[in-house]
């Protein structure tokens, strides 16, 4: 009986700490303000291009943050030194103008998904570089951002 338990309980708690294999993560601070000049760049290898991934940029802003969402500028460099650029609007709140992610009477947590279920087709190194894109130079408010490359999870 008392191994039943112990055993049920194991698998309980093996259950709920599962969450998507995390491959690479990495914070930077801002410390309260994002300018043109603070180029944010995450470089991380890929070694197995058979499983889809997850690419999630975690924005930590001020609570009363006066913006909706932030423009960047998206680079990434491949393995083989190809590059592509994109505008990504990083969008901090919903339709209603609420915040998204969870937030304290301080700051707030967006979970911003950048490219979901998707194949890297080569191993190697990427660098993803981020670059805040607004109309202003300085953009207060912005706390860190977090870049994280998971494997994807089926729901």
């Amino acid at each position: 009986m008392i191994r039943g338990f112990i055993f049920g309980t194991g698998i309980i708690v093996s259950l709920l700490g599962c969450g998507p294999e995390i491959v690479f993560e990495e914070k930077k601070e801002m410390n309260g303000t994002w300018n043109y000049s603070d180029i944010q760049t995450f470089q991380f290898d890929i070694n197995d291009t058979i499983p889809a991934h997850d690419i999630i940029l975690e924005v930590e802003h001020q609570a009363d943050f006066p913006f909706q969402n932030i423009y960047t500028k998206v680079k990434t460099v491949f393995p083989d030194q190809k590059t592509a650029e994109h505008l990504v609007s990083l969008n901090l709140a919903d339709e209603n103008n609420l915040w998204v992610g969870e937030c304290d009477q301080k700051i707030c947590t967006a979970k911003l998904m950048l490219s979901e279920n998707i194949y890297f087709n080569k191993t190697g190194k990427y660098l993803i570089s981020i670059e805040q894109y607004g109309r202003k130079d300085s953009l207060v408010g912005v706390e860190s951002l977090t870049f994280k490359v998971t494997h994807h999870q089926k729901s």
